[in-house]
């Protein structure tokens, strides 16, 4: 079951219709569908930092990159230090990360 709407099998199945779609055509709808089954299942993860020098500076963004973006403006910044960062609660440029 590819997407839980597709059946691959080289048996016949009862009910099923014959159809005259060209490979380029079905290449296209399952493309399609697989991008909006993507996109569909795309969860953003908010992150909040917070000065850790005891200032209340404290900024939200709605995802990963935004922030990555922001603290790219003081230091080289990635995602996979953040995400780590986040996780063992360690402060990333000054800034603690949730």
């Amino acid at each position: 079951m590819y997407l839980n709407k597709y059946i691959f099998t080289d048996k016949p199945v009862v009910g099923a219709r014959v159809s005259e779609m060209t490979e380029d055509e079905i290449y296209n709808m399952l493309n399609r569908d697989r991008l909006e089954e993507r996109n569909a299942k795309k969860v953003t993860r908010k992150v909040l930092i917070e000065a850790v020098d005891g200032t209340n500076n404290s900024k939200l963004f709605d995802t990963i990159n935004d922030c990555i973006i922001y603290l790219n403006s003081i230091a080289p910044s990635n995602k996979t230090t953040l995400y780590r960062r986040i996780e063992s609660q360690k402060p990333y440029h000054g800034f603690l990360c949730q």
